[in-house]
């Protein structure tokens, strides 16, 4: 899961250093901490999980915030799921940030209402919303499209939008991709109609021959570039 870097931050990277000579490392200054980090994940063991786990409690936001992501490295890092669901508690938005990435890498199905929440809950950051949203690839339930769809067409924030959008095109083959198709070809931005485009191809071109017809004439020429390509490819 974790490749190995030999540099970070200009500092070489030990992983030929024992477990104790880490710990040592955690106590020193950040570039220390994040190499020491990075070995530990690279470990994949219970040890350097434990170790990674109890950095969780520190103080130091972004201490916090480098084992979060070293535990979404490690091999073992499932194991430390209800660590990783207080962390999406932080009162650090940046922390909560790298909490949803981990999760999306560890594709940790126990977060899902978890990350939900964040998505609809406007007292966070948009950014942060966007990489819930991001996350959400990885845990997805079919239940979630109801919501999501909701999301879409009320949410105000366009890099919200632009990653449930995202997020729907990738679900195309696990939900309804017609119910999709008409989502995102309908909608006024370029990218999501040269998606629809993309999925009448893969999913079933039959039904969308009048759709088609009218973005051939769209303003965008993207967009009629990727309507000729599906017309010929349904042809």
């Amino acid at each position: 899961m974790n490749s190995r870097k030999k540099i970070i931050n200009g500092v070489i990277v030990p992983y030929n250093l024992g477990i104790n000579e880490l710990q040592t490392m955690l106590l020193k200054d950040l570039p220390s901490f994040t190499v020491s980090c990075a070995v530990l994940s690279y470990m994949g063991d219970n040890e350097s999980l434990q170790i990674l786990t109890d950095l969780l409690k520190l103080s130091d936001l972004c201490r916090r915030r480098l084992a979060v992501e070293a535990i979404g490295n490690h091999a073992l890092g499932k194991l430390a799921s209800k660590e990783l669901l207080c962390s999406l508690d932080d009162k650090v938005e940046y922390v909560v940030r790298t909490t949803c990435n981990s999760i999306g890498k560890l594709a940790l199905k126990q977060a899902h209402e978890k990350i939900l929440l964040i998505i609809q809950n406007k007292k966070y950051e948009s950014y942060t919303r966007k990489l819930a949203v991001s996350c959400l690839n990885a845990i997805w339930e079919e239940s979630d499209f109801p919501l999501i769809k909701d999301i879409f067409y009320k949410e105000t924030s366009k890099e919200v939008v632009s990653e449930v959008a995202y997020l729907l095109k990738s679900m195309a083959t696990k939900i309804k991709c017609e119910e999709i198709i008409q989502i995102l070809i309908n909608s006024p931005i370029s990218r999501n109609k040269i998606w629809a485009c993309e999925l009448i191809s893969m999913c079933g071109p039959q039904i969308y021959s009048s759709e088609l017809e009218q973005l051939i004439s769209d303003k965008d020429g993207h967009v009629r570039k990727a309507v000729s390509r599906t017309i010929t490819a349904i042809s």
